[in-house]
């Protein structure tokens, strides 16, 4: 009897023990180690990861998303949905919002998350000496608009950081005051959720000697959302030729997130324990990766694996442009070519935009410079683009082009013409290919340079270490394009939020987030786009937009605004980019934001 009785408990703690790995996620485990390791590639490499730089490309918006968390966020339904947050009241009367923040929202070294958090972000969002495009998506705050662009108040002072209408009540309440006693509060709070605006911390932003070098290392990096930056292994710094499949982005679970640490199972409100990102060679094939079990979930496709799976993987429109930027301030020859609206026009009409679409396979011809989904007001039901006209076409029209040359006296042979692009990005070096063979055509001699990222030289140091942040790299392309040392650049447009406004403001003066010129210290010059485009008629457009109330009155302005730059063409959009997902049946609970960003906080793995 004692025996049997001895067997049976034995079998009962075998099948208990199974019972828990079959499961994991269900653990009451504190071990770090519990919960599912997820495999995953999503595209090319970041080599920054500072939400207000998020918007350089798809992959960057997605990595950051599961490292950064928001005030608000825009649900899959397109909903907005409190995060940080955990309560706000707006007060009509007085035209004031009150945000609350959530007691338990840490930070991933364990320290708190509070209003100052929230302050700081803002503010250097706003900071004149900045350069961010999310800076309009604040100007509904009082003086916000006017401490970007530096203005001066009433007694002829600059108006400061300190003037904007944002106050820390306590360590979680923020008042926000507006500029317009009239403001859409629903359409301010659907700027929030761009994750541009992702909270920052003052301490750790400014602990390296070198701008945003504190989000290119786990030593200088902390983050708010559901997982940390780990490691990051790019193909320079592994010496064994067969470790090259090992380049990687590995996040862990960020045991701080929503969590009573003393008390709460360690993946109480992250499932996974880490989500290893892999990186690819060009020789690497990530289907055949995924077919073998060795990656779970594929959120894009190289070039040449994409075709197999064009009417089997899930497709979604993504909410980005693939486009050209012209530099009008650059000379070409010694002239200002790309400052005569007709050559723009002329460059823009020989492009095969249909054939790119199709070699793409994950993308349509642009019909405009704002991408699908974004919303026509203030609801997924109505989008811009169901609402929009177009004069860009698919198919290219060389003669015309031709035309438009000789009409402005323009002898192509004349004029050398360098295309910059990202050399990590295949989509964008192929794009950049086929617009240089179209140009070609009209007798333009083009050149398309692949820019490489350069390892952060000796001087780039963590100031609390003072020592060199070991294994991070500039990325050239993107600080040469921030700079204006480019003559033609093709870069993913990604609107910064599902609000319309927020893609097209940036083209006009005093809205496109760049410094201030404070060389003639204290008369300031606000900069216009890095395009250098400057229109009176787009700016007032612009000014009119954000001062209407009345939101068919807004469209109808914000339609217009992109009549004219599809007229104008500083930017020439080329295709709007869809997203792929391909996922194995045994990941589940994989869901996703409006913005078509994978949150994997609960996902498992079930075999």
């Amino acid at each position: 009897m004692k025996k049997s009785l001895a067997f049976l408990l034995c079998l009962i703690m075998i099948l208990s023990s199974f019972a828990g790995c079959a499961n994991n996620s269900n653990s009451n485990s504190l071990d770090p180690n519990v919960g599912d390791v997820i495999s995953v590639y999503l595209g090319e490499p970041i080599y920054n990861f500072d939400p207000a730089e998020a918007y350089k490309n798809e992959t960057s918006l997605k990595v950051n998303s599961l490292l950064f968390d928001n005030l608000f966020v825009l649900d899959e339904k397109g909903k907005v949905q409190k995060s940080l947050v955990k309560d706000y009241e707006f007060n009509k009367k007085t035209k004031t919002l009150v945000l609350e923040l959530k007691s338990d929202a840490l930070w991933s070294d364990g320290k708190t998350l509070n209003s100052n958090d929230i302050m700081f972000t803002w503010q250097r969002i706003l900071d004149p000496s900045n350069s961010y495009e999310a800076a309009s998506l604040l100007y509904d705050i009082k003086n916000a608009k006017a401490v970007k662009n530096a203005e001066l108040n009433s007694e002829g002072k600059a108006v400061t950081l300190d003037d904007i209408g944002i106050t820390a009540l306590n360590a979680t309440e923020i008042e926000v005051k507006f500029e317009n006693e009239n403001v859409d509060i629903d359409n301010f709070l659907l700027k929030l959720t761009s994750a541009a605006l992702c909270p920052v911390r003052e301490d750790i932003v400014n602990s390296t000697s070198q701008p945003n070098d504190w989000a290119k290392s786990k030593s200088t990096i902390v983050s708010s959302g559901p997982f940390r930056l780990s490691t990051v292994t790019y193909e320079e710094d592994l010496t064994d030729p067969a470790d090259l499949q090992y380049q990687q982005i590995v996040l862990e679970r960020n045991t701080y997130y929503f969590r009573d640490f003393a008390k709460d199972p360690i993946n109480e409100t992250v499932y996974p324990s880490k989500i290893v990102i892999k990186l690819r060679k060009p020789t690497d094939s990530v289907t055949e990766a995924y077919n073998a079990g060795a990656l779970l979930y594929v959120g894009d496709l190289p070039l040449a694996e994409r075709a197999q799976y064009k009417n089997t993987a899930t497709v979604t429109d993504a909410m980005s442009t693939n486009m050209l930027i012209f530099n009008q301030n650059k000379l070409i020859n010694g002239y200002a070519l790309f400052a005569v609206p007709e050559v723009r026009q002329a460059l823009s009409l020989a492009i095969d935009r249909q054939t790119i679409a199709n070699t793409l396979v994950f993308a349509k011809p642009a019909t405009g410079v704002v991408p699908n989904g974004v919303f026509d007001k203030n609801s997924k039901d109505d989008t811009f683009r169901e609402k929009a006209s177009t004069n860009i076409v698919a198919t290219p029209n060389t003669q015309q082009a031709i035309t438009l040359l000789a009409s402005k006296g323009i002898v192509p042979s004349a004029f050398t013409i360098n295309i910059s692009a990202p050399s990590y990005d295949e989509v964008h070096v192929y794009v950049a290919e086929m617009v240089a063979a179209s140009w070609r055509t009209l007798g333009f001699n083009v050149n398309v340079n692949k820019v490489d990222p350069i390892e952060n030289p000796e001087d780039h140091k963590a100031l609390f270490l003072n020592d060199k942040i070991r294994g991070t790299k500039d990325d050239v392309f993107v600080e040469t394009l921030s700079k204006g040392e480019f003559e033609v650049a093709i870069i993913d447009y990604v609107a910064l939020s599902a609000d319309a406004f927020s893609t097209l403001a940036p083209f006009a003066l005093g809205y496109a987030g760049t410094a201030t010129n404070q060389a003639n210290s204290p008369n300031f010059v606000v900069t216009p786009h890095i395009s250098g485009y400057n229109s009176l008629s787009y700016n007032q457009i612009i000014i009119d937009a954000e001062k209407e109330t009345d939101a068919t009155k807004r469209s109808n302005l914000l339609h217009q605004a992109e009549q004219i730059l599809l007229t104008d063409l500083p930017v020439v959009p080329i295709v709007f980019n869809q997203n792929v997902v391909l996922q194995k049946d045994s990941l589940k609970d994989v869901t996703f934001n409006y913005y078509q960003n994978p949150i994997l906080t609960k996902a498992i793995v079930k075999t």
